[in-house]
């Protein structure tokens, strides 16, 4: 059966939400560009089909638009942006709550939000997605707060708590593609409680997702790697931020486990470097360069360099993760933490011991592979 799918984004105007955005409007006359880049729409897949309408609205600062994102960041082409420009200004986007607000306070205007989403688009089942910049520091020293305790912290310093506690109590599962570790165990709780899937944290898109697979080779062939040095730069706005020390840390961190945990051992000499270069846009370039030992004894080194485009690769990615995040919260039953999905995450989270490419595929493939559908029945499907 198909679900009408309402995706609420936070940081909506961004560089990925415009270009999730620029997709969903681009669904219903051309599904096959769209469908084709889904995991879940792939021959053979028991969510073929599933998708109804998509719809996408959020939240995002006041004054930030979709125009001043295109225009900064360029996630995609200027002709695909004027084609849906239009229908892109007329997203239900609703100003982020008053920064100096306390959690608890935020929570009850954001609620307040998704009562009215919900009365709009009745017939849409919603899903929160966390695309906010990475955090300036570590959540660490509040992991064992109650709730009760969280809600009186500041709105302003925790940006996306407010978000996915007020999505969790609507009963709604909720995404979470940033660096930000903001599955607090009092936050965890409350999903379980509430039957709300968790999916996160930190989206695989391009260097680290292809780190995975060839560590994972390296793995699989015995080769020992003694070195992997790792540069990223970027122009977008996840760049600009990130080419900040205090602000990088988790996501330099989740860079550099996701190698020890594919290989199984812990690579001395790992480097993983983040540099803002604005003419670059949201154009990444990817370089790594790796040493390692074989047979004999013998150094060998490999080279590997990566331009893609960073929005480009997570939009996807994303509404991937939106439709089975409702998969296994409805059809399912599930709740809490989804191991499965750690094929899309740098720290994916869950029982499941799930490091290497191969446990990943193989994880995501065994939920949403049956014996009949195809791609193109998903095309016929939804036009």
């Amino acid at each position: 059966m198909s679900e009408n799918i309402l995706m609420c984004a936070v940081g909506a105007q961004g560089s990925i939400g415009t270009t999730i955005a620029a997709g969903v409007v681009l669904l219903p006359s051309n599904p096959e560009m769209i469908l084709s880049t889904l995991i879940t729409q792939q021959r053979p897949s028991k969510l073929h089909g599933c998708i109804g309408a998509i719809e996408y609205c959020g939240w995002d600062l006041e004054g930030n638009s979709f125009d001043d994102s295109f225009d900064k960041n360029s996630p995609f082409s200027r002709e695909t942006y004027s084609a849906v420009r239009n229908q892109l200004n007329n997203k239900m986007i609703f100003p982020s709550p008053i920064p100096d607000l306390t959690i608890h306070e935020q929570v009850n205007s954001i609620r307040k939000d998704i009562k009215f989403l919900r009365e709009k688009f009745q017939n849409f089942k919603l899903v929160g997605i966390n695309i906010l910049p990475a955090a300036n520091f570590s959540y660490e020293d509040y992991k064992d707060y109650s709730l009760e305790e969280i809600y009186k912290l500041s709105g302003k310093k925790f940006q996306d708590l407010a978000y996915i506690i007020a999505f969790l109590l609507e009963g709604f599962p909720f995404v979470n593609f940033t660096p930000n570790p903001i599955e607090l165990p009092a936050i965890v709780k409350l999903a379980e409680e509430k039957g709300c899937v968790l999916c996160g944290r930190d989206g695989k898109t391009g260097q680290t997702y292809w780190k995975v697979v060839i560590a994972s080779a390296f793995a699989a062939r015995s080769l020992t790697v003694e070195g992997w040095y790792s540069t990223n730069i970027l122009g977008n706005n996840d760049g600009q931020t990130l080419n900040q020390p205090n602000f990088a840390v988790n996501k330099i961190n989740q860079k550099s486990q996701v190698l020890n945990d594919a290989l199984g051992y812990e690579v001395d000499d790992h480097i993983v470097r983040i540099d803002y270069y604005r003419p670059r846009k949201d154009n990444k370039e990817a370089y790594d360069v790796i040493d390692y030992k074989g047979f004999l004894g013998e150094n060998m080194s490999m080279r590997v360099s990566l331009l893609c485009k960073d929005s480009v690769l997570a939009a996807p990615m994303i509404i991937d993760l939106a439709i089975l995040s409702l998969y296994f919260q409805y059809q399912n039953k599930k709740s809490g933490f989804i191991p499965e999905l750690s094929l899309f995450f740098k720290c994916p989270l869950g029982g499941k011991n799930l490091k290497t490419f191969q446990e990943q595929v193989s994880a995501l493939q065994a939920i949403i592979k049956s014996n009949k559908g195809s791609q193109e029945e998903a095309i016929k499907n939804y036009a």
